[in-house]
């Protein structure tokens, strides 16, 4: 089994590791991948299981004293789409705080703090409780937490945005595309979606690879919409509806 994680200190970590694909053999140092010393990597809950109902109860407690809905797990071949809990905000730092996360975003802050984890997983929790963002943590059974895949939307709109960002150990597995699929799904079935954008820098071909798979269709670019870096950044839209995914 391929080792994903380290716990060494960043200053002194190889520069320029090799990061092995899921489910090939790694046979050099255990080095491969460095977090913070003490990081914890919380294995995701499978559904229906005795760990699941227990981070539900205890996570959730606060939506079920207001009345709130509790947001669902949402499950793929490979992955499960859980909602964001207290103790993904380390390796939720670890992953978002490298740069290359946030080249190729335009809202995720660099350096991400202990603060902006912590915040997010908040607003998480208040989005979907007014029925405005779904926001899920994308959580693999060996590796953890992986990524963050959202439909976001004003509150009661027919219309939402679709946004997703792998962590870079693991690009290249298709993780974003599975994710995002089943998001979709949700999107349109459950919060009574018709349209869904998304919004990717043109520089950014991976993304534009997902959308497309997605089934997504380019729709317009729109020049320097967003500073990134001090840069104008064009950006591509794209867009399905669910008379195309039905």
């Amino acid at each position: 089994m391929a080792v994903m994680y380290a716990f060494c200190d960043q200053k002194t970590a190889p520069s320029g590791q090799a990061v092995p694909k899921l489910g090939t053999a790694w046979q050099g140092p255990a080095q491969v991948f460095c977090l913070p010393a003490h990081t914890a990597l919380p294995a995701p809950p499978h559904p229906g299981s005795r760990t699941a109902d227990r981070v539900a109860r205890q996570e959730s407690s606060v939506l079920h004293v207001m009345g709130s809905p509790q947001q669902p797990y949402l499950q793929t071949y490979r992955l499960l789409l859980r909602p964001l809990i207290t103790a993904d905000a380390q390796i939720l730092k670890a992953l978002a705080g490298d740069r290359r996360i946030a080249d190729t975003t335009a809202s995720i802050p660099h350096p991400y703090q202990d603060e902006d984890a912590t915040w997010y997983i908040q607003h998480s929790r208040d989005q979907f409780a007014l029925d405005a963002s779904a926001i899920f943590a994308v959580a693999h059974p060996e590796h953890g937490l992986v990524g963050i895949v959202s439909l976001s939307r004003p509150t009661g709109s027919l219309q939402a945005e679709l946004g997703y960002w792998i962590g870079v150990p693991f690009w290249g597995n298709g993780f974003a595309t599975e994710a995002a699929k089943r998001l979709l799904s949700y999107g349109f079935e459950t919060m009574g979606l018709q349209t869904v954008q998304g919004r990717l820098f043109v520089r950014n071909a991976a993304s534009s690879v997902v959308m497309s798979r997605l089934g997504m269709k380019k729709q317009r670019v729109v020049h320097r919409a967003t500073e990134k870096w001090g840069t104008g950044e064009d950006e591509e839209i794209w867009q399905t509806s669910l008379c195309e995914a039905t």
